[in-house]
């Protein structure tokens, strides 16, 4: 075996990390920034003398995020006009940002 590869997923509730080898029984969990010398030290421990151990360990963090889809309001310009330009008639836009 030349190759295995880790997916990596961090808990943001308490900043651990679970890294699992894809298509072998290896599972390690701790910091993120330990996340390096935790996965080889799984992998040297799960191969043995009589088998062969991966030259290349690969982690491949995998990360979630949520996107929300944000309206555009229209205002009415108000005396400063569109975009700041005095004297000019017209509406603003805005984008509302959700916290």
């Amino acid at each position: 075996m030349s190759e295995i590869i880790f997916e990596v997923r961090e808990n943001e509730a308490d900043g651990s990390s679970a890294a699992t080898a894809l298509g072998q029984g290896i599972h390690t969990e701790g910091r993120l920034w330990k996340n390096c010398a935790m996965t080889k030290d799984a992998v040297h421990s799960y191969f043995d003398e009589t088998t062969e151990s991966p030259k290349i360990i690969r982690l491949h963090y995998v990360r979630d995020e949520v996107l929300v889809e944000c309206e555009m309001v229209r205002f009415p310009a108000g005396p400063v006009g569109v975009h700041g330009v005095p004297g000019s008639k017209g509406v603003t836009w805005s984008t509302l940002i959700f916290d």
